[in-house]
């Protein structure tokens, strides 16, 4: 009697679990899946960001940070101290050596940042949030005049159940993630074909007090020399440089991004806004995006000596026959144009007024100087990245590169490439390698640059 009471409890609780599982297969035909994810995420740890919220939204890296946007589009402030900025990264460059990074900054004045926890959220209602601590893959980035300097964090090694089917993440300073911020949206970097071959960053947040008209010819010698995409950071007040460079953001060409790092979420200024920072992002943002992302400031341009663009010059010169092992960064050696002798065929332009479009607004800088030197040295080159080689950039040279596959850089030879440097000043520069010497370089690109053939 007892064997049959229990087979008879058993069969009631099997037909019971067999019922149950009808009733949701039945359910999720008539309400769909969301009605799940409700009832999941009713017994997960839930972050501050509202339910759908577009930082979640499949694609949304894409359109991350482009200008305008709020402080609380573009950071998650752990304090006044130590902030975060909102996208994070998911590094499949190698499948062994899986991570998660985010680019923080810190008040240097002030004690190392804290340790950050990552909870891993994903788009299934199977899998619950996996909370995991953060180390720094790089600190204290910076030095010099700025106050913030970036702390590159990255998670351990993740295994591919922990990363599958991610949706995006949150920070908390709590071990067991509670008490998480809101969404931080992820950009997966894994290999496919490049969208672009070569582009340039301004490697540093451009402020109000800043001549939109310089970032104007910036924008247009860098086309001309063969920048597809053109990246340039704002802070508050700085949007006079959207507003000149609009034409060319509804072309695709040029990308103004928020950057604001500024005194409402910091304790005060940081003199470059954290420019650790905003080479850090560019970098990781064009992660086989760009083959080829120069870094430079907005008085320094990329110029090919013998060729017409830099994709040719670098056609030419990342090759097996110039290097076996491909390079992680090519150095410019910085010639640093003196003087202010006009270009001659600008000056015969401006004395017969054949060229209008020099004479109806204050001339480039580039057109303004015909001499310079050499300064050799890592400490003055500027530098075209191969960001898919890199992990952390500087204005100078690379600080951390994946080693077991590049080498560390390429020096140009001086007769190939230059970074010509308009500097209105020779304070804490050294003095030239080489004699000054007359340049006409720049005359090659007067009829791309006004249309005027001179």
């Amino acid at each position: 009697m007892v064997s049959i009471g229990a087979r008879s409890l058993s069969l009631v609780l099997l037909c019971v679990i067999v019922a149950v599982l009808l009733v949701q297969v039945i359910l999720y035909q008539l309400v769909g899946a969301d009605w799940f994810k409700k009832i999941y995420d009713s017994v997960s740890v839930r972050s501050n960001e509202p339910e759908g919220s577009k930082y979640s939204s499949v694609g949304y890296y894409k359109k991350a940070f482009h200008h305008p946007q709020t402080i609380d589009d573009l950071w998650i402030l752990v304090s006044r101290d130590y902030i975060v900025r909102r996208l994070g990264y998911l590094d499949l460059r190698d499948v062994e050596n899986v991570t998660i990074r985010l680019i923080t900054m810190q008040d240097k004045r002030k004690a190392p940042p804290v340790a950050l926890y990552i909870n891993i959220h994903y788009n299934t209602m199977w899998k619950r949030p996996h909370c995991m601590p953060t180390q720094w893959d790089y600190g204290a980035i910076g030095g010099g005049y700025d106050n913030y300097e970036n702390y590159l964090l990255k998670t351990d090694l993740l295994f591919q159940t922990q990363y599958e089917s991610l949706s995006h993440i949150t920070v908390s300073t709590n071990n067991d993630c509670s008490s998480e911020s809101g969404v931080i949206p992820i950009q997966t970097i894994k290999p496919k074909e490049y969208d672009y071959n070569f582009g340039v960053c301004l490697h540093k947040g451009i402020g109000p007090d800043f001549k939109p008209k310089i970032l104007l010819d910036y924008v247009k010698m860098h086309l001309a020399v063969g920048a597809e995409i053109i990246t340039i950071y704002i802070q508050t007040g700085a949007e006079g440089v959207y507003d000149i460079l609009l034409p060319y953001i509804n072309k695709g060409t040029v990308e103004v991004l928020d950057w604001k790092l500024e005194p409402n979420i910091t304790n005060g200024g940081s003199h470059h806004y954290g420019q650790t920072g905003v080479l850090a992002e560019c970098l990781w943002r064009n992660t086989y995006r760009v083959k080829y992302l120069g870094m430079n400031d907005a008085d320094e341009f990329f110029i090919p000596l013998k060729h017409k663009t830099i994709s040719e010059l670098m056609s030419d010169i990342d090759t097996p026959q110039v290097s076996k092992t491909p390079a992680a960064t090519f150095g410019f050696p910085n010639f640093m144009m003196k003087g202010n002798e006009t270009l001659p065929k600008v000056s015969k332009a401006l004395q017969s007024g054949t060229c209008p479009q020099l004479r109806n607004e204050p001339i480039a800088i580039y057109y303004t100087r015909s001499r310079g030197c050499v300064l050799r040295g890592r400490a003055v080159q500027k530098v075209v990245f191969r960001p898919v080689a890199i992990y952390l950039p500087w204005v100078h040279c690379q600080i951390k590169f994946r080693s077991w596959e590049y080498i560390e850089e390429y020096k140009l030879p001086e007769d190939t490439g230059l970074s010509y440097h308009y500097r209105s000043h020779w304070k804490k520069y050294k003095s030239c390698s080489v004699p000054e010497y007359h340049t006409t370089v720049i005359e090659k690109y007067i009829k791309i640059l006004t249309g005027c053939d001179i």
